[in-house]
């Protein structure tokens, strides 16, 4: 089975990839309306995976990119990005 799947705003979301990518900020997170095919953002920022925290909720269905540096590489910093999916454990059936 084949799901297609739309961004509301490409354009949004080209943006905030670029953001990303620089740095500017260190997550974005992507969810649903009313329409399950259609993908939109619903927050960005740049409090690492404390801020995201706070958006994972009980019901929801949501995915994020986050950016990290693990502490420990001394002088050279890589910034490792993970891209996550939430399915809250009060998520409707339908929607997981």
């Amino acid at each position: 089975m084949v799901v297609e799947f739309s961004f509301d705003d490409e354009g949004k979301v080209v943006d905030l990839l670029n953001s990303f990518s620089k740095r500017d900020i260190n997550w974005i997170m992507f969810g649903y309306d009313e329409n399950p095919n259609v993908v939109r953002v619903l927050s960005t920022g740049k409090g690492g995976f404390g801020e995201v925290e706070g958006y994972l909720k009980e019901d929801a269905l949501v995915y994020f990119l986050l950016g990290i540096s693990p502490e420990d590489e001394g002088e050279y910093t890589q910034v490792k990005n993970i891209l996550s999916t939430w399915v809250g454990p009060k998520t409707e059936p339908l929607k997981k």
